[in-house]
């Protein structure tokens, strides 16, 4: 779940020192920048098949309906995009809106859905969890609340799946649950570090990963269709990955999938390939050596969102990282991210900043 991806043990004076040296300009620069990400230069021409555009047209709101904060969001299209904290809202293209939703006996929760992670599969057919809360939105306004706390008596955090007849939420103590639709179940899991964030391409092929920052412990699961196993990504130092905080993966066409998981350091991989940093070997670490949480969204291989506290949102089109600096602001300790949804060219982000509500909503040009 993003917004539990931005513990905070570095110097804000020493990243934001280096930040300063390494500025960079709008998407039709062309200077390039090597030291703050793998060869920062801005793709402004046509694009080969395997890169994607860094272009895209933002648009900022705060205080939103008179959230103080976003935890969550879901794209489902440029004019139908939801974000969540107290309660739900629906972007239109033009407007928010606010619905308060309820359960199907009646029960208000308004003002309820603080800290939820979104999954969506239609505007019908959402999932909102924290805690030991699984709520299933039906649409009308409506959920059918599941209390995860009966199967397992620890916080869950995020949930993927194929439906929702095919469900997996992950959570506390290495806790992981399946739902089919009727049934919750507990699954064996090889750990006991509490699990973040989950994110598949199949029921066949999911990931999980999760961090305690109490014995500097990080961990990465994967699950084949039978068992889950742990990753050997999960060997290197914390130190040299700021913990594995977020998770995703997305199917890239032809075959082939790609996976991601980061801390304050993006990892990636292909199919059954090697766990990299970047193509060019070089670490897009905005944290310099601390934790900061990075998460993860994005549609595939060539196409990757990383978003984490003070604004940042940065790109990966294949070849380049590129920040979008007109909302990064690394002194500004009340300006946070928490929350990322991709799908096709529109981009959503949310969190707090100063105070109060904050969301971007990007399409690319």
């Amino acid at each position: 779940m993003l917004n539990r991806v931005i513990p905070i043990i570095t110097s804000l004076l020493l990243l934001a020192g280096v930040m300063d040296s390494c500025k960079h300009d709008s998407p039709t620069s062309s200077k390039t920048c090597d030291t703050c990400c793998d060869t920062c230069h801005h793709d402004t021409t046509s694009h080969s098949n395997d890169t994607t555009s860094h272009n895209f047209t933002w648009t900022e709101f705060t205080n939103v309906n008179g959230e103080s904060n976003m935890t969550g969001c879901w794209v489902f299209g440029p004019n139908d995009i939801y974000a969540i904290n107290g309660d739900l809202h629906r972007f239109d293209g033009a407007a928010w809106t606010r619905i308060i939703v309820h359960d199907t006996k009646g029960l208000s929760y308004e003002y309820g859905l603080s800290g939820c992670s979104i999954l969506g599969f239609s505007d019908n057919d959402m999932w909102f969890i924290d805690g030991g809360l699984a709520l299933h939105y039906i649409g009308n306004a409506t959920v059918v609340r599941y209390n995860t706390y009966a199967v397992a008596p620890v916080a869950a955090h995020s949930a993927w799946g194929t439906s929702s007849t095919d469900l997996f939420v992950v959570g506390d103590s290495g806790t992981i649950l399946h739902f089919n639709g009727t049934t919750w179940t507990k699954m064996s899991s090889p750990t006991k570090k509490n699990l973040q964030e989950i994110s598949g391409t199949s029921d066949k092929s999911i990931w999980a990963c999760g961090y305690n920052s109490s014995t500097g412990g990080s961990v990465l699961l994967h699950y084949d269709g039978s068992s889950w196993s742990i990753d050997p990504l999960s060997n290197k130092p914390v130190s040299a990955t700021g913990g594995f905080l977020s998770v995703w993966t997305a199917d890239s066409g032809n075959g082939h999938t790609v996976s991601a998981t980061s801390g304050s350091i993006v990892y990636r991989k292909t199919d059954d390939g090697a766990w990299r940093n970047t193509d060019s070997g070089k670490v897009p670490n905005y944290a310099l050596g601390g934790y900061v949480g990075l998460g993860l969204r994005g549609n595939g291989s060539n196409d990757l969102f990383a978003v984490g506290p003070w604004g940042l949102v940065i790109h990966w089109n294949g070849k380049s990282w590129y920040r979008y600096d007109q909302y990064f602001q690394p002194n500004n300790s009340s300006y946070i991210t928490g929350g990322a949804s991709v799908h096709g060219n529109t981009a959503c982000v949310v969190g707090v900043k100063n105070g109060t509500s904050w969301v971007l909503v990007g399409q690319r040009q």
